[in-house]
C-alpha cells in the first residue's frame, strides 16, 4: 500500500443523525521487517465535517460577490442611457400640444424607464445570493426577493 493520502467518505453518525464528512487514512509502518513489507498499518479517522461546511460557505459568498459586482456594473451602465431618454421624453411631453395623440406614447415610455429605473435600483441592493427559475431550464438571480428591506 504506497498510497498515504486521505480518502473522503461521508457517512451518518447513526441512523437519524446529521451526515459528516470524514477523511481516513492508512499508513503502513515497518519496524521489525527488512522485506519491505508493512509490520502494520495505522489508521486514522478526522472529522471534516466543519472545513467543508467552511468551503461550501465561501462558494457562496463568492457567488454573491459576483453577483453583487455584476448587478452594480448592469445598473451602473443602463442608467445613463435611461437617465437621458428619460429625460428627452420629459421634455418632448412638455414642449408638446396637450392633444397630440403621441403624447400618450411618451407617457408610456416614461413609465417603463421609471419601471427600468426600479429595477437597477433593486439590482444595487442585493445582498444574498438566491436564484429562482427562468426558462429552459435557466435560473437568474431573483433581484426583487435579494434587495427587499434595503
Amino acid at each position: 500500500m504506497n498510497d498515504h493520502r486521505p480518502v473522503p467518505r461521508t457517512r451518518a453518525d447513526h441512523e437519524n443523525g446529521p451526515r459528516r464528512h470524514i477523511e481516513e487514512t492508512i499508513s503502513p509502518v515497518s519496524i521489525y521487517a527488512d522485506n519491505g513489507e508493512p509490520d502494520f498499518y495505522i489508521g486514522t479517522v478526522r472529522d471534516v465535517t466543519d472545513r467543508i461546511k467552511l468551503h461550501q460557505e465561501q462558494l457562496i459568498s463568492e457567488k454573491l460577490q459576483g453577483a453583487v459586482e455584476m448587478a452594480g456594473t448592469v445598473a451602473h451602465e443602463l442608467n445613463t442611457p435611461m437617465y437621458v431618454a428619460s429625460g428627452a421624453a420629459e421634455l418632448a411631453l412638455k414642449a408638446m400640444d396637450p392633444s397630440d395623440p403621441a403624447g400618450e406614447d411618451l407617457r408610456i415610455i416614461i413609465k417603463n424607464l421609471k419601471i427600468i429605473a426600479e429595477l437597477t435600483r433593486k439590482m444595487t441592493r442585493i445582498t444574498r445570493y438566491a436564484a429562482r427559475d427562468y426558462t429552459d431550464g435557466v435560473k437568474i438571480v431573483d433581484i426583487g426577493s435579494e434587495s427587499e428591506g434595503s
